[in-house]
Parts: structure tokens; C-alpha cells; sequence
């Protein structure tokens, strides 16, 4: 590179806004270079027989920059660890460390012996320690910010460790004060202040005797205590973030995408500068869903964002475009499924569709655009790896599109139960899958722990299995009989899907604050329990986009989902009624079983009832305990009504051959238990 002499400009900048005179800029040195279209000062780094052999390279005023292009070397493997003491008088006494050689030349300037780390305030802090003399001083002049807090937390650890015959010192900055040394020189000219004098007069002593094992480990971990992120895909202090591959010189690399439009590099010196502490990265070879070229679009703000309500149309229009449902709400509900898949992290629980159809009704090609529009989609069938799925979703939070799911419950292998018990426990956050795994070569064995929460879209001929199906939105297909629909296939390839998907990730990540607080404030009128856990996703979405219409649909949809789903549960419901009465009568020929009694012991009796404790569901439980009553053949009409302690309680007169009677029908098998006197629970008084 070509070094020129530093033009008028930024000698005047440097003058200015670091308050550098011409005569250090000169003994200095600093010169000027550009390199890929921008210009930066050359500060000489490492010397060799008086000539230099390494330039540090900073960003001149006038040219946007990134973290990434901020500074350089040149040639980087000659580097020096510290700038400064080239500088200085022959003998010192003090030496002082400051962020930055701008800041040193500052400090120099002003008379101080002042050095800095060329490679960032908390990195290479032993290096400076030979610096100071026997016995003197080392004072810490570190920005006010939580970098240069930490710094001096290392700088006090390395010297009681190091060179305990040196006494630490700090500028204890004043309250309010935010920045570095060179705006406190400029606060101090402004006001008229001698720089010198006002620095000397913020030093403070910081003890270095050693500290014990135990404080050590307590600061070890006051430090280490950082909020957990999982970069995939969060939502923090207002920010949204998503991990995506991006390609650097050819080679790709993963970064965090913000909506605030920055790019952080995965990384946990990244995120440790913003007080955060990385759960666990995505996998490498992670595919690009977000194309460079309009990603950087984006971060340049150079791209309209669309809003959910836009997207939500865009994606319909897909859909119809390739596949035909039985019914025409489900557009929408697969539609504001797929831009919730996008969210799935700020809920506890997430539903997995579950497509179903006869043959030739199009599953498989939902499934193919289902993977091509939701979040990290991923099409695989029945035969994939169970390992290589739960590592996938561990790792990269894939939305897991799973074809003929119905062979995992024809066999009755160790691979398809791996994948049932992945399945049945990747619907809740905070439900982990141990694996057993080879610990090294040493032929030792550790239990690791996989999360397998993500969204997932399941299609098959054949129904599900109770527990798996309570946890999907059942999609039905239809056979088309438009034959452009028919014959139109999905190209993978196709531009369109990376187009949409490049309007879906600036519109979702605008969108996570409305999402999070729609979340926290919806009201699901009389969907309770597990519906509630499966509609509140789409629900969620459809309040953030603001179309009555479209609300009121879905939530029809889920309204007779729940309803259906209650009537086909009766098979399953009855043997567990008839096993919690059972016990109830404790062995009584006959017994009044109040409807509060009923209602206390069947959420207890299995989870399944829980949603009868919830407040909501009061107003119709009632209706459905009468129901399931008659169903049973163990009481026909209302519910009678006793006097109890001087109450009116509501309830049935059960006898207990009719329970077992209706056991056996079922095929339940009750186990005995000794007869009792009959008793409800409370103290019935004469009619």
C-alpha cells in the first residue's frame, strides 16, 4: 500500500474532534492510505532498524464502516500487542493504559506516558505489564462503558497475579460521564479546565492484594452471569434476532441479523460485548434462506418492508396457487401458521399441522411449500435419521415437514420409537430428549441433552395416534379438479421462494415486538387447555395483523376443532371417567357424587381434565360432565340437588354396578376396592 501525507482535512478533523495537534500528528507519524474504496489514517504499529513494518489502519472521518472494516493491519502478521512506549520519555514512573492510539497520542500530547492494546481494551492486558517499572504506578483510563468496566476487572486479576509490586490506580469517572478520555479533554476545554489537572484529579487507588479463592470464584461468576440467547431466532430488550449464513471472501460464516438492521458474527466475543451469553449456535452448513444479495439490501434499508398483513396475503396467494382444501378458512390458517413458525421461540408451545388426505390429494407438495416458506424448513420422511433430525432441530430450530408419517406407528423398531418420542416432545419448550454418546475415544459414554422444540407439519393417509394428534391442527386435502393446480410442480429452485422469503424476514423482524405483546394479551374466549396451547400461535398473528374478519375466522376454525375434537374423544374420555368415579365410590354399592367432587378429582386423576379447572371453562362444564354421564348410562336427566351442611349441591346418585358394567364394555379393567360406608365427601342431611 501507497502512504501519502495526511491532507489539510483531516489534519483539521484530527484537530477538532480528537484535539491532536499537527506537531504529534507529525512525530507521529501518521499517514494516509486507501484500500477497496476508502481511506484510512496509518498509525505505525511495529518497527524494525527505525523503519516501520506494520501499520495499524483506522477508518478516516467520512466513510461508513462496519465492525469488520473499522481497522486493520498491514501486513497483519507483524503486529505489535501494544502501541506507546516508543513514544514515551526514557524514564517513567506512571504509565497509563487507554482504548485506542488516537487516545495514547491524546494522553502523550498532555505529558502522560500512556499506552494502549492494539487489538481491544480487554485483550492482551499481561502484555502491557512489563511496560511499568519496579514499584510504579499503572493507572487504568478505560472508556466509562461496560468494555472498559471488564477490562478493569482483568487489569486488577493480572496484576495481583503478575506484578503485585505494582500499585493500580483508576479515573473514577463522574456520575453521568459515558464516554472516553478525549470527549472528558473536550469537556474540559469547553469549560475551560486544565486537561492534566482535571485527569489527575479523578485518580483513585484500587486494592491488588489477591483476592481469596472464593471471592475469585464469586467474581468469576457475577461476570459469567449474562442473559442466555439462542441466536436462531430471540427477541431481547426490544431487539429481534436471527441467525443466517452469510458468505465472506467465499467462505460462509455465520451472523446475527437484527431489527435494527445490524450484523453481529456469531460469536461469543460478540455477543459477550452486548451482555449476552450464547445457549448453543446453529450447525454448520446451516442452508441460506435469506439471499445476500437481499439481505444486504436490507441492512442498507434499501428494501420496502412489507406489513404481516401483506405477507399473510402474499402467502395465500401461493398456497391456492398449488393446493386445494376442504376448507377455504384453512388458506388462512396454514398461511398465519407458516409466519408464526418465524415467532415459534416467544411461545411455550407450538402446533404441528398435521396434512392429511386420500391419495393423490397433494400432501406432499404441501409439505414441499410448506418447506420452502416457514422458518429453516426442512422436507424429510419417515426413514430420516431420528439422530440427525433431533440435532438438526436442536441446533437450527428447523420447521420439520415429515412425509408419510403414518409408518412410524406400523413399526415397532427402536428407530421409529426414537422418532414418536421426538415427536411427542418436540411440542413444548423447555421438554429435552437425553442421547447417550461416545465421551472421546477413551470408550466412555455422557448423556447429552437435545431440545426438540420446534414447528412441525406432518402428512400422511392414515390418522395419528391420540397423544401425537391432540398435539396437531389436522389440515385436510382435496383432489383437485382444477388440472393447472394439478400439474403444477414445485421448483425448489425457483426464484419465487426466495423472493417471498426475502419480504417474510424484514416483515417478521419489524413485527416482534407487536407479536410478543399481541401474546401476552390475547383472549382466547371459550378455547381452553391444549386448544389453547394450539391456537394461540395463529391467533396471536392474526390479532398483531388487525383484520376482524380474518380473526373471527381462525378462531371459528379452532372454536369447532375443539368441539369435534371432544366429541371424538369420547372413546378415550369414558375409561378414564369411569376409573376416577370407581375410585370416588370407594367400594360403595352407591354413593351421591357431587358435580364440584367430580370436577376436584378428574384433573387429578389425569391431565386430560385439567382444562376443567380453568376458569373459563366454567360456564360449560356443567353441560359436558351431564353429557358424559348419560353417555355412560350412569344418570339420565339434570343433576339432582341435595342439602349439604346446609347447602344446595348439584350431583348424581352413582351406583357402582353400573360402573362396572360400562368398564367392562369398554374393556377396563377396575381394581377392586374394599367396600365403605357410602360417602360423598361431605355430610348429606334427611331430604
Amino acid at each position: 500500500m501507497k502512504m501519502h501525507p495526511l491532507s489539510k482535512e483531516i489534519l483539521s478533523w484530527l484537530n477538532t474532534e480528537r484535539l491532536l495537534n499537527e506537531e504529534t500528528c507529525k512525530k507521529a507519524n501518521l499517514q494516509y492510505v486507501r484500500r477497496y474504496s476508502k481511506g484510512y489514517i496509518a498509525i505505525p504499529n511495529h518497527w524494525e532498524n527505525g523503519i516501520t513494518v506494520c501499520w495499524k489502519c483506522r477508518i478516516a472521518p467520512g466513510f461508513k464502516f462496519t465492525k469488520q472494516n473499522k481497522w486493520f493491519f498491514h501486513p497483519n502478521e507483524k503486529n505489535s500487542l501494544v502501541y506507546g512506549p516508543t513514544l514515551w520519555p526514557e524514564e517513567v514512573t506512571d504509565v497509563y493504559r487507554v482504548e485506542g492510539e488516537l487516545d495514547t497520542l491524546l494522553m502523550l500530547q498532555a505529558g502522560f506516558a500512556a499506552l494502549t492494546s492494539t487489538t481491544g481494551v480487554k485483550s492482551n492486558i499481561e502484555e502491557c505489564l512489563p511496560h511499568v517499572p519496579q514499584g510504579g504506578r499503572l493507572i487504568s483510563v478505560h472508556d466509562n462503558d461496560d468494555s472498559g468496566k471488564k477490562a478493569d476487572a482483568k487489569l486488577l486479576e493480572a496484576v495481583a497475579k503478575l506484578r503485585p509490586d505494582i500499585k493500580l490506580c483508576r479515573i473514577d469517572w463522574p456520575q453521568g460521564f459515558e464516554k472516553d478520555v478525549t470527549d472528558f479533554a473536550i469537556l474540559c476545554k469547553k469549560e475551560g479546565k486544565d486537561f492534566k489537572t482535571a485527569l489527575l484529579a479523578l485518580m483513585i487507588d484500587v486494592t491488588t492484594t489477591e483476592a481469596s479463592p472464593r471471592d475469585k470464584l464469586l467474581a468469576d461468576l457475577e461476570e459469567s452471569d449474562m442473559r442466555r440467547i439462542l441466536p436462531l431466532q430471540a427477541f431481547c430488550d426490544g431487539i429481534a434476532y436471527y441467525a443466517i449464513p452469510v458468505y465472506r471472501e467465499k467462505k460462509p460464516s455465520l451472523h446475527a441479523v437484527t431489527s435494527s438492521r445490524e450484523i453481529i458474527p456469531c460469536t461469543d466475543e460478540a455477543f459477550s460485548e452486548k451482555g449476552f451469553l450464547i445457549e448453543r449456535l446453529p450447525a454448520n452448513g446451516m442452508k441460506t434462506r435469506w439471499e445476500q444479495k437481499q439481505l444486504v439490501q436490507f441492512l442498507r434499508n434499501e428494501s420496502d418492508i412489507f406489513s404481516l398483513s401483506d405477507i399473510h396475503n402474499f402467502i395465500v396467494e401461493v398456497l391456492r396457487k398449488y393446493l386445494e382444501f376442504a376448507d377455504v378458512r384453512t388458506f388462512h390458517c396454514v398461511s398465519l401458521w407458516i409466519i408464526a413458525t418465524y415467532f415459534y421461540r416467544t411461545f411455550q408451545a407450538f402446533p404441528y399441522l398435521h396434512v392429511t388426505g386420500m391419495w393423490g390429494s397433494g400432501k406432499t407438495k404441501a409439505l414441499q411449500v410448506l418447506s420452502q416458506l416457514a422458518f429453516n424448513g426442512e422436507l424429510l420422511t419417515s426413514t430420516s435419521s431420528p439422530a440427525s433430525i433431533v440435532r438438526m432441530v436442536h441446533a437450527n430450530g428447523s420447521t420439520c415437514c415429515i412425509d408419510e408419517v403414518e409408518k412410524l406407528w406400523n413399526a415397532k423398531d427402536d428407530y421409529t420409537a426414537t422418532m414418536q418420542d421426538i415427536l411427542r416432545s418436540g411440542y413444548k419448550r423447555g421438554i429435552y430428549v437425553n442421547k447417550c454418546e461416545p465421551d472421546g475415544g477413551n470408550g466412555k459414554f455422557k448423556v447429552v441433552l437435545y431440545d426438540p422444540y420446534s414447528p412441525k407439519a406432518l402428512a400422511g393417509i392414515e390418522g395419528l395416534e391420540q397423544a401425537l394428534a391432540s398435539r396437531c391442527i389436522q389440515i385436510v386435502m382435496l383432489r383437485t379438479r382444477e388440472v393447472q393446480i394439478a400439474n403444477r410442480e414445485v421448483d425448489v429452485e425457483a426464484g419465487e421462494w426466495s423472493d417471498l422469503r426475502a419480504l417474510i424476514y424484514p416483515s417478521v423482524l419489524s413485527a416482534f415486538k407487536d407479536v410478543d405483546e399481541a401474546r401476552r394479551n390475547l383472549q382466547m374466549g371459550e378455547i381452553v387447555g391444549r386448544e389453547a396451547e394450539l391456537w394461540r400461535p395463529l391467533l396471536t398473528v392474526a390479532k398483531v395483523i388487525m383484520n376482524e374478519k380474518l380473526f373471527y375466522d381462525v378462531l371459528s376454525l379452532a372454536q369447532e376443532t375443539q368441539e369435534r375434537r371432544r366429541a371424538e374423544d369420547d372413546d378415550t374420555t369414558a375409561p378414564k371417567v369411569l376409573s376416577c368415579i370407581h375410585v370416588m365410590l370407594q367400594g360403595a354399592a352407591s354413593s351421591f357424587l357431587t358435580v364440584e367432587s367430580i370436577f376436584e378429582a378428574l384433573p387429578k386423576h389425569d391431565e386430560e381434565f385439567v382444562w376443567l379447572s380453568d376458569p373459563k371453562a366454567q360456564g360449560r362444564r356443567g353441560k359436558w360432565l351431564n353429557g358424559v354421564v348419560k353417555r355412560l348410562d350412569l344418570w339420565h336427566g339434570a343433576a339432582k340437588v341435595r342439602s349439604i351442611h346446609g347447602e344446595k349441591k348439584r350431583g348424581y346418585e352413582i351406583a357402582l354396578a353400573k360402573v362396572v358394567e360400562m368398564a367392562g364394555r369398554y374393556g377396563l379393567t377396575l381394581i377392586p376396592i374394599e367396600s365403605v360406608t357410602p360417602v360423598t365427601g361431605e355430610k348429606e342431611e334427611p331430604p
